[in-house]
Order: C-alpha cells, then structure tokens, then sequence
C-alpha cells in the first residue's frame, strides 16, 4: 500500500467527537478547499494534538489519505 502525504495551510472550521479518542474536524484548506478530517487521538489527556484542533484555528496541516 502506497501513502501519499499532503500537506497545506488552513483553518478549523468545527469539530466533533468520534469515537472515544478521536475528533472529527472540518478544514478549510487553501489547496484543496474543504475537507473532512480524523484526528486519532486527539482527545487523549497527553496528546500534543488537544488544543490545536479546537475551532478557528489556523495552522499548518499535514493529511494522509484514507483508503
């Protein structure tokens, strides 16, 4: 299996929880428009990923497509 990783620049439109550990979160990118993203993770306790995924913020992003 081949992954390809994209990387671009863009805001968190909003967010939901899924799962136990998981958020769901919409992107507002500037190459590739909106998209729908899982954060796996993000909500544990000791997670780097907690508090840069909450809503409007802008950032750098780097996604892995899903099969």
């Amino acid at each position: 299996m081949s992954w390809q990783l994209y990387q671009s620049e863009g805001i968190v439109l909003a967010g939901s929880n899924f799962g136990e550990a998981d958020r769901l979160i919409y992107l507002l990118t500037a190459d590739f428009g909106l998209l729908k993203a899982i954060a796996k993770g993000a909500r544990r306790l000791r997670s780097k990923l907690r508090y840069q995924l909450q809503d409007f913020v802008h950032g750098e992003f780097s996604l892995v497509r899903g099969v």
